[in-house]
């Protein structure tokens, strides 16, 4: 569970009900207001430390990172530290990959930050409402790989695939074509979006429940096992954002994103209409049980 977090308010608005709105964001924004000089590290632990030490005015922050990798990072212009975590271009994130976590004014790059603990989401046991959307706009049928010498030169929007770091000197055409090929394996591009939206009852906080509340807390980028067997679908993804209610201290719901979906209903989208009233009444019945 995260720590305690800090927050900067910077909106406060007074209604006619007189109910204070007050909005904040983490103390984790104002990196986007601190700027730094340009430099150029090898490796990502260099970077990293790098980064603090190049602010030209003072920085709270400090970094991290698990990642261990040679690979340069290069910054030939000044920008914020917002934008070289992963704002911009050939940022860390560009660079190194991987998910961060803010933690009060500390950052952390992970190369994996979640974890899977088996959490389970099962129609008629905590799911509520479920919403999946699947997108080919971003997916891939091939790429055209290509190697080049010094100067650049413009391609047409075919997917191209640089190559010339994994090359010292000029490859061969059938060596593009085997990393190509290789590429093309281990690439997610070649598969579709997939988005979905999940409202659910954590069994963590209900009544009842507090011996198995280790294994039903999801986190971001955590793995999460999605079952509706009504729909035949069953999903394993990572949480890709979360919908948290302060007051309640309980999430209202949660995204997953970039899942294989296997389903062996045909009218998938028709059957969709009618989950969230089944849902709903099946937790209203449960709720009665157990009172």
């Amino acid at each position: 569970k995260a720590s305690s977090q800090p927050f900067r308010i910077y909106k406060i608005t007074t209604p006619l009900t007189g109910i204070l709105e007050i909005a904040a964001r983490h103390i984790q924004y104002q990196e986007n207001f601190i700027t730094v000089s340009p430099f150029s590290a090898i490796g990502s632990q260099a970077a990293v430390a790098e980064l603090k030490k190049r602010a030209t005015t003072d920085c709270p922050f400090t970094f991290w990172t698990d990642i261990d990798s040679q690979a340069v990072f290069s910054l030939t212009s000044p920008a914020t530290i917002r934008s070289c975590l992963g704002g911009m271009d050939g940022s860390l994130l560009d660079t190194y990959g991987g998910e961060y976590e803010w933690d009060g004014y500390t950052t952390l790059l992970h190369a994996h930050r979640g974890a899977d603990h088996g959490v389970r989401i099962v129609y008629g046991k905590n799911l509520i409402d479920f919403q999946m959307e699947r997108s080919i706009e971003n997916v891939i049928t091939g790429v055209h790989p290509y190697w080049k010498a010094g100067t650049k030169r413009p391609y047409e929007k075919i997917t191209p695939l640089d190559c010339t770091s994994q090359f010292e000197e000029k490859p061969t055409e059938e060596q593009l074509r085997n990393y190509a090929q290789n590429y093309l394996k281990n690439t997610s591009l070649t598969e579709p979006d997939i988005d979905i939206k999940i409202d659910f009852l954590q069994l963590w906080q209900t009544p009842g429940y507090a011996d198995i509340a280790a294994a039903e807390r999801v986190s971001l980028c955590d793995t999460v096992h999605v079952y509706i067997a009504k729909l035949g679908i069953e999903v394993s993804c990572k949480v890709t954002e979360t919908d948290y209610d302060v007051l309640l201290e309980r999430y209202s719901s949660i995204t997953l994103s970039n899942a294989s979906v296997y389903s062996r209903n045909s009218s998938l989208s028709g059957a969709l209409g009618s989950i969230r009233d089944e849902a709903q009444l099946a937790t209203e019945a449960i709720n009665r049980v157990e009172t």
